[in-house]
């Protein structure tokens, strides 16, 4: 959230109608504002879009909204669908602590998980 007189604004009038903690830096990149009834959390992601997570202590919720620049405000943020596998992979790792060399292979069908005693990390 750049700063700029709107934001500040937003952000003391959240603060002064629910009498709230007001916990951000003084770019307001990162702004917490709780209270007893729960918290809103402002926040920029990797990509520059703006979220706001929103937590109702009385009812166990949370819901996450994202703002895409798009002139429309914030809006439900949905969980982009896991990108598809087109090719084969793996990975192999030895724990040390249970004797066992555990690999993963993934593929566009789906993926395994092998166990084999021993460090077996030569093999692979």
């Amino acid at each position: 959230m750049p700063l700029t007189i709107r934001n500040v604004i937003i952000v003391a009038t959240l603060a002064l109608l629910s009498r709230d903690i007001v916990i951000g830096t003084a770019a307001l990149a990162d702004s917490f504002i709780e209270n007893a009834d729960g918290y809103v959390h402002f926040y920029r992601g990797s990509d520059g879009k703006m979220f706001k997570t929103v937590r109702d202590y009385k009812h166990g919720t949370s819901k996450t909204f994202v703002d895409e620049h798009d002139g429309d405000g914030f809006k439900p943020f949905v969980t982009p669908a896991p990108l598809k596998v087109t090719k084969n992979s793996s990975a192999s790792l030895y724990d040390p602590q249970t004797n066992r060399t555990i690999t993963r292979v993934l593929t566009p069908a789906g993926s395994k998980t092998f166990v084999e005693a021993g460090n077996t990390l030569s093999k692979h």
